[in-house]
């Protein structure tokens, strides 16, 4: 089935990194450039996606270090050293850096 390469007979998921959209194939379709797949067993090249890099927080520490890749979907925690006050930005920009009025603070999004 899709998602599988044959060894030796037998199928075996594509691994992590690898796809395979079409049935009974011998081989999976490594990933573009630095893209991988969130598990083993993806069926189309859509499935494959870019780490993201932590960023470098001066205020404050990341529940992961600066400059690691992390899925697109996991949560980044702040915590911070001491309260920074809200930053001002206009309606139609976001803030240069997250409003932080508590401790610890979970970061939503990231690019």
């Amino acid at each position: 089935p899709a998602g599988y390469k044959t060894v030796d007979g037998a199928c075996e998921a594509c691994e992590i990194g690898t796809y395979n959209a079409a049935q009974g194939a011998i081989d999976c379709v490594a990933c573009d450039g630095d893209k991988t797949t969130y598990g083993t067993g993806s069926t189309k090249a859509d499935e494959c996606y870019t780490l993201c890099t932590v960023p470098d927080i001066a205020e404050g520490t990341l529940n992961k270090e600066a400059g690691f890749k992390v899925e697109p979907t996991y949560t980044l925690t702040l915590t911070c050293a001491e309260t920074t006050p809200p930053v001002s930005a206009p309606s139609c920009a976001p803030p240069t850096r997250p409003t932080l009025t508590s401790a610890t603070h979970k970061l939503l999004s990231h690019r």
